[in-house]
């Protein structure tokens, strides 16, 4: 991978930030559970294309920060478990710190799925109270859309568990911390919006058996991969668009957008409808569009004029 610093930020942060960046080419039989849960296309694109693929350091900023948070965090839970707080700074903030349950943190936990190693980092590990706790600094609106959110951190989290299981930690609670990067005091009281720049979400836990379950599916689909690409869905692409929409004279907007032409013509008929005319909206993958580190190099991607075919694997 080659990182670049277009925009000159000063070398003391360049320096810093490369050395928090944890990138490297992937291989089959050891895959990390974020990777796991994205589309096994990238994994594929990015083993291919990993000496052209190009980074600049204002891309790794994110990172960055949640890495200062990770680091911030482990290093108070280390020394608090070892009894290395120092008196003043008990005595000055007992009050607003209380006495924290035992903790492990940056805790690594491994296990073999189908003949792959699937690993990952814990945050932290409340020994006590038998939970997970995951910090992630991220945008207000993951919290707010929180239901969008959900799906990818109940699965992460339910990996984790799993794996913590099948090395002797059981694991009955599951947390979602968030650093709210974008919070505005000015929209707190509108709808569902944090009080805080600082939000907690407890996750649903899964059956074992779900969870495991869920990891062979995963393996599953990335070996196959290895010999046939397969498009990311349209959720994987952040789809947006692709409607057809019911237009009735004189008027600009939509009467009703419709999945399919079929079903929008079927409910002209049911409605009565007479005099109309049909408009697809604009597809729009936003993920491949401006967010993809391999989309350049991707055949499915709509915003590329190449056409769609079998890449060879190296």
């Amino acid at each position: 991978m080659k990182i670049t610093n277009k925009y000159n930020l000063p070398p003391i942060v360049v320096g810093a930030i490369l050395m928090q960046q944890k990138a490297h080419k992937p291989v089959d039989g050891r895959i990390g559970v974020t990777t796991l849960m994205n589309p096994p296309l990238v994994f594929r694109l990015m083993q291919q294309h990993w000496d052209e693929i190009e980074m600049d350091v204002t891309d790794l900023m994110w990172a960055f920060e949640g890495s200062a948070i990770h680091s911030a965090l482990d290093a108070f839970a280390k020394r608090y478990m070892a009894g290395n707080l120092s008196s003043e700074f008990i005595e000055k903030y007992q009050s607003v710190v209380p006495n924290s349950p035992r903790v492990e943190t940056e805790k690594w936990v491994s296990a073999e799925i189908d003949g792959w190693q699937v690993r990952g980092v814990i945050d932290v590990y409340d020994i006590d109270n038998a939970a997970l706790e995951d910090y992630k600094r991220t945008s207000t609106w993951s919290f707010v859309y929180r239901d969008k959110s959900m799906d990818s951190w109940t699965k992460q989290l339910n990996i984790y568990r799993y794996l913590m299981h099948v090395n002797g930690k059981e694991v009955n609670k599951l947390y979602i911390n968030g650093f709210l990067r974008d919070w505005q005091s000015s929209k707190v009281g509108s709808g569902n919006y944090p009080d805080a720049s600082f939000a907690r979400v407890e996750i649903p836990v899964w059956d074992l058996k779900e969870a495991e379950e869920y990891l062979h599916e995963r393996i599953k689909l990335f070996k196959e991969s290895a010999d046939k690409l397969e498009p990311c869905t349209p959720e994987e692409r952040w789809r947006s668009g692709g409607q057809f929409a019911l237009m009735l004279p004189n008027r600009k907007t939509a009467k009703k957008l419709f999945d399919s032409e079929k079903e929008l013509i079927e409910w002209a008929k049911k409605f009565k409808v007479a005099k109309y005319t049909i408009e697809r909206r604009k597809i729009v993958d936003r993920k491949c569009k401006d967010y993809c580190s391999v989309a350049q190099f991707c055949p499915f991607n709509i915003y590329n004029k190449k056409k769609a075919e079998e890449i060879p694997f190296a």
